[in-house]
């Protein structure tokens, strides 16, 4: 009777094994589901895909004798998962193949007609892909599996629901599974050069901080048009409801206090795109951290509005402070009232400017990211956009990193399928087609691509990206040169003719061929 599961986690695209400063995150949703099928006595073997370069290999040697191949799979990812799983079919035509993970949360059917996919786990894994793999091992029906999309006779079949099970019934992380020095011994210095308020805030001398994410919640009571969790754990998903789920105090700070003293982790990334949603919430967490009287810096993810409609918020602030959160991370998206109401973020423009004021005044560091490229976005849009991050640097000064923005990532099954589709955009019609259209418009620079975008947008869009100096490294009078630039483009509001962007290209391009590198 076969006992081991084998679980693979592809490389990120253009993943560069050779960039020795390059970083990767724990793939934590992956690694629960891990923890929770060797809590109940299976053998199991994790693959990331993001630490070597001949994974695929190690794939094709693991999964001879595995009772199952399990792929937690993004958008991006598509394409190096079919690769995965045609390598699987290859060498045990007979191993079944599950896919987990957004994707095919977003479109289980049409993951699931794929040859290469013969179960889809859609939603909170855990207790779904655990009672698979007993079913798998017992050789009974799939029928019973709550919570799958399966195959039969080459006919998708999709079996009911699978209710969510509460966070704190969820086993603890066994990282025991992972080699936890992959992950910490190289992605430190790059996260701290990545936030430039970081290194005010986590400097040690030449100290390396051990990092280690953690969840603590999963799905999310807002709306936001552009992100997934509305659509996984909404009611236009498989759950049919909206589910917003919190572990308790007392478990998060159990998982926190076990990487303190047993892994020696000296920062936690919390990694919810909500972790305060109420200020009880945020008082039980603070509570229980005090109580234990654990000494840990963290950073965590909360809505910009969060402090302008809360009781005393300064109060709240330096408590938090005192507890060791060194950032808090907000998605600003826009400085148009006009897209942030089309994106549903139910945030204004000046709630974002009163909480830079109010973060500022307490000397907490903070970061924005924001989006650029969304559908009926216009110049006057990006302008609001380019003005408050300006505005946002006058306020706070080094206690603000105002993030690139980035370009609008569209989604299956999202609300702004049919706005985009009206300027010409189609959704593809498999997964194969998934696998080159989610690089090319999900991670490409090259916003040309999308329709939705108008060119009279395109001079600008590239200026907001590049923000300035900061797309130089290298090179004092280089920057200084590009950011004389930059401020004349700002002041005059013209950004055609970027010849300072192909100086740039072109310079990279000679230091690469005279240098190697």
């Amino acid at each position: 009777m076969k006992n081991k599961i084998l679980l693979v986690y592809t490389p990120r695209p253009f993943r560069d094994y050779s960039d020795k400063d390059d970083f990767y995150e724990v793939p934590l949703g992956l690694l629960s589901i891990a923890s929770t099928l060797k809590g109940n006595g299976f053998d199991i073997e994790i693959i990331d895909g993001n630490l070597d370069k001949n994974y695929q290999e190690k794939v094709g040697q693991a999964s001879q004798d595995a009772l199952f191949v399990g792929l937690s799979v993004m958008t991006t990812q598509i394409k190096e998962a079919l690769e995965v799983s045609k390598l699987v079919r290859r060498v045990n035509s007979n191993t079944p193949i599950v896919w987990g993970g957004v994707h095919p949360s977003l479109v289980p059917i049409q993951t699931c007609e794929n040859p290469y996919v013969d179960i889809v786990v859609y939603g909170q894994g855990e207790m779904t892909t655990l009672d698979l793999a007993k079913k798998l091992q017992s050789k009974e029906q799939l029928s019973n599996v709550q919570g799958i999309y399966y195959k039969k006779n080459n006919k998708v079949f999709r079996n009911q629901v699978r209710q969510p099970t509460e966070l704190d019934d969820i086993p603890p992380l066994n990282l025991g599974l992972i080699d936890l020095q992959d992950y910490l011994k190289i992605n430190y210095t790059l996260w701290k050069n990545s936030l430039r308020f970081s290194r005010h805030s986590l400097r040690k001398g030449d100290e390396v901080i051990n990092r280690f994410p953690l969840y603590t919640g999963r799905g999310c009571p807002y709306n936001c048009a552009f992100c997934t969790i509305p659509i996984v754990y909404g009611p236009k998903g498989d759950y049919g409801k909206k589910v917003y789920m919190k572990k308790s105090a007392k478990k998060i700070l159990d998982e926190m206090e076990h990487l303190i003293k047993e892994k020696n982790i000296q920062l936690i990334l919390f990694q919810d795109e909500l972790f305060f949603n109420d200020r009880k919430t945020i008082e039980d967490f603070l509570d229980e951290l005090e109580a234990r009287e654990l000494k840990i810096k963290w950073t965590v993810l909360v809505r910009a509005s969060f402090f302008t409609n809360c009781y005393k918020p300064g109060n709240l602030i330096e408590r938090i402070r005192k507890n060791g959160c060194i950032a808090l991370l907000m998605g600003a998206e826009s400085g148009s009232n006009k897209t942030l109401r089309a994106m549903k973020k139910d945030l204004t423009r000046e709630q974002l400017l009163t909480t830079t004021k109010l973060l500022a005044k307490h000397k907490t560091y903070f970061s924005y990211s924001f989006i650029v490229g969304f559908p009926g976005e216009n110049k006057k849009d990006l302008l609001a956009t380019l003005d408050i991050m300006k505005e946002m640097k006058k306020i706070a000064g080094r206690y603000v990193d105002v993030c690139l923005p980035h370009i609008f990532m569209l989604f299956p099954r999202s609300d702004l399928w049919s706005i985009c589709e009206k300027y010409g955009y189609k959704e593809p019609g498999s997964l194969q087609e998934w696998a080159g259209r989610a690089i090319d418009d999900t991670l490409s620079t090259d916003f040309r691509k999308l329709p939705w975008i108008p060119k009279s947008n395109y001079s600008l869009i590239r200026f907001l990206m590049l923000d300035g100096a900061s797309a130089i490294p290298n090179g004092k009078l280089l920057k200084w040169i590009y950011n004389q630039i930059y401020q004349v483009r700002r002041k005059t509001r013209y950004f055609g003719f970027p010849i300072e962007i192909f100086a740039w290209k072109y310079y990279g391009k000679l230091k690469l061929r005279l240098f190697g590198h």
